[in-house]
């Protein structure tokens, strides 16, 4: 018995980052998020989700606060220990 073979899928609709094949607007939309963030800390899953995010979710990361960027990176639990009501 001969083995299954992935079907075949039409690729019309389809670009490169349909499929995450790194671009060149891509690597500079990862080169501009670093440049907002800096030195600071993220996680490894923040980069992950970055790697695989469509353009346009890149292209306003891009564009988000430096402060945004790493208090949406926090861990839900340590965002509560920051309130000052809870202080």
């Amino acid at each position: 018995m001969a083995p299954a073979t992935a079907p075949q899928i039409d690729s019309v609709g389809f670009d490169h980052e349909d499929y995450n094949i790194r671009s060149p607007e891509r690597t500079k939309l990862l080169i501009k998020i670093k440049e907002v963030i800096g030195d600071a800390p993220v996680s490894p899953a923040f980069w992950a989700c970055c790697q695989l995010a469509d353009m346009n979710r890149l292209q306003t990361i891009a564009k988000t606060d430096r402060r945004m960027i790493l208090a949406c990176n926090k861990p839900l639990a340590l965002l509560l220990l920051q309130c000052e009501l809870l202080r």
